[in-house]
């Protein structure tokens, strides 16, 4: 699958959704307007069917044709369940909003996101065939690129980066990519069985995109009022429960003691006092201790 299908398929759904109900005539209209896509040429009828049936395999997106009307639609609408396709329609209609306010572009700030669609659709690929896949991956902590084989389970997206999380043959275990940290990326002939749990299961206990061996915690945060207000709305886990207090909330969750969740706490600076596990606070202190030294000949 090329990575300008990807973004046909976008640029089909997205069109549909924002005209809610829309012929086939109106919509190869739009589409020829669109030069960067079509190259100012008409979508044949064939190729049109095929990209349907393309963004209902891949994305469970299904578009219905009403027979009395000859008018396409997003079945389902709002009411459509899963969560992939309630964040694809969330960012498509994100994404037409603002194709359609051009004008305005120079009032509007993006935030930078590492590009990640030269390889998506292969890996895509490879997650829905059971297909391993080969990359040549650069590591931030390196200058040195290596070759990767992988069994691709799953994708996640975190923090402006996506990753593809599986198995590595070479290394019996689960491995997890930056996919803007790819290089040359390609299908292999050779097929896995995919494990038995989904990646809602295999995150479920972590705050982040790094999963560590063990079992999950109960962890303990004592937080400002002034920060517990960010954490309501925006709770670091699903698991967060809160205790409230005078001067400040007790926060509780069950989850694994990782790389990202000491960084999250540091992030959280002053306003954060980590209470229990006694291991993870040992943690913390010594990242604390070891950005001080940084300061040590100028404080």
């Amino acid at each position: 699958m090329a990575g300008d299908t990807i973004k046909k398929y976008i640029w089909l759904v997205d069109t549909i959704m924002r005209h809610r109900f829309i012929t086939r005539k109106e919509l190869n209209s739009l589409w020829v307007k669109n030069i960067d896509l079509s190259g100012g040429n008409p979508m044949p009828r064939r190729t049109f069917y095929t990209y349907l049936r393309g963004i209902e395999s891949t994305f469970d997106i299904n578009i219905a044709c009403n027979p009395a009307t000859f008018e396409y639609s997003i079945e389902g609408g709002s009411d459509a369940d899963g969560e992939l396709r309630s964040w694809l329609l969330d960012s498509m209609a994100v994404s037409g909003s603002i194709a359609d306010s051009r004008m305005v572009a120079h009032r509007i700030m993006f935030e930078d996101v590492p590009s990640a669609h030269e390889f998506l659709a292969i890996i895509l690929q490879g997650v829905k065939e059971n297909r391993r896949i080969q990359f040549e991956y650069t590591p931030f902590d390196r200058s040195g690129t290596a070759e990767v084989v992988l069994e691709p389970y799953f994708l996640r997206i975190f923090k402006q980066r996506w990753y593809v999380i599986g198995n590595e043959p070479k290394k019996n275990g689960i491995r997890t990519y930056s996919l803007d940290r790819f290089k040359r990326v390609r299908l292999l002939d050779a097929t896995f069985k995919a494990p038995e749990f989904d990646v809602k299961e295999y995150f479920k206990d972590c705050v982040g995109i790094y999963h560590d061996k063990g079992s999950a915690k109960e962890v303990k945060l004592k937080v400002k009022h002034s920060q517990a207000r960010y954490l309501r709305a925006l709770p670091l886990h699903p698991s967060q429960q809160e205790e409230i207090h005078d001067k400040y909330s007790i926060f509780t969750y069950k989850i694994l003691i990782t790389f990202d969740l000491v960084q999250e706490i540091l992030a959280l600076g002053s306003n954060v006092e980590v209470v229990a596990p006694k291991s993870l606070q040992v943690k913390v202190v010594e990242e604390l201790k070891n950005a001080l030294k940084n300061y040590k000949s100028s404080i």
